[in-house]
């Protein structure tokens, strides 16, 4: 298994021999901290290096199968995730070891840029989700049944796409998708009002037991505007107040808005059109 490089805009290119097993990378991966950290994969497994490419070593300690996708949690560039013949790797401590997470033949593997606790898996079957950092995963059929994925793209809070073998390509609305997942499996639920709103909006929420809460809202693109909530609390009901704000106290324009409402158990968001 082989990977090359080029440092003059691909007027050439170097080729670094992996390991003398025959056969193909399939995936690569840049650490997004740190460019010379590169992780490559294919059916002789993963490697790893640290040097841009001067030398490689395995990285592939607990994984079994070929891998065909590489993704790496941008908040924390020691998670990464992997997905493989025999299913859905994940790692904590940068690949020196990997554990299963129990989703089974992923082919691609995609981490959600706005939470990385929710992690999408295609696999020969269809698409699974999930939003425990990988401790569970919930399939996501809908309107897809059992069918091979190749490939998954995002575009944040608004679509998930799939490629597919011989079926073309899917898409999937993430706020429709959150209402018919997520919404049945949240324990802690959130209500906005009044919505449309011309100023002072109250998000109300009821705590089942305690947890870590981060309540923000975004615009449409999917950028930061407010953080309302994102400390740890107990038990019991709870409101936020939100008049209209950004960070920086600047009024935000009328359009609409994404609340994003996360717990210890998973994330509800809701649509909030802001009128002037």
């Amino acid at each position: 298994m082989e990977a090359s490089k080029s440092i003059n805009n691909c007027s050439s290119w170097t080729r670094y021999e992996l390991t003398t097993t025959a056969g193909f990378a399939y995936t690569l991966e840049i650490d997004p901290d740190n460019s010379n950290i590169v992780y490559v994969g294919g059916n002789g497994g993963l490697y790893k290096t640290t040097n841009a490419g001067t030398s490689w070593s395995s990285a592939s300690t607990g994984i079994s199968g070929y891998v065909y996708d590489i993704a790496i949690n941008p908040d924390n560039t020691s998670v990464l995730y992997a997905g493989t013949a025999n299913g859905v790797y994940k790692t904590t401590n940068s690949g020196t070891s990997w554990s299963y997470t129990g989703c089974s033949s992923a082919n691609a593997a995609l981490i959600d840029p706005m939470d990385p606790s929710i992690v999408y898996a295609g696999t020969n079957t269809g698409v699974y989700k999930t939003t425990s950092s990988g401790s569970s995963w919930t399939i996501m059929n809908s309107g897809l049944e059992d069918t091979y994925i190749t490939s998954l793209g995002i575009n944040p809070n608004t679509y998930l796409f799939a490629g597919t073998e011989t079926a073309g390509m899917y898409r999937w609305d993430l706020n429709i998708g959150v209402d018919e997942y997520e919404t049945e499996q949240l324990s802690h639920k959130i209500s906005v009002s009044p919505n449309p709103t011309t100023g002072k909006t109250i998000f109300a929420y009821q705590l089942s037991r305690a947890t870590l809460v981060n309540l923000c809202v975004y615009d449409i693109q999917g950028r930061l505007v407010k953080v309302l909530v994102n400390d740890a609390q107990n038990a019991g009901s709870y409101n936020a107040v939100w008049l209209g704000l950004d960070n920086s106290d600047n009024d935000v324009a009328a359009g609409i808005y994404l609340c994003r409402f996360s717990t210890d158990y998973g994330t509800h968001i809701e649509k909030l059109v802001f009128l002037r």
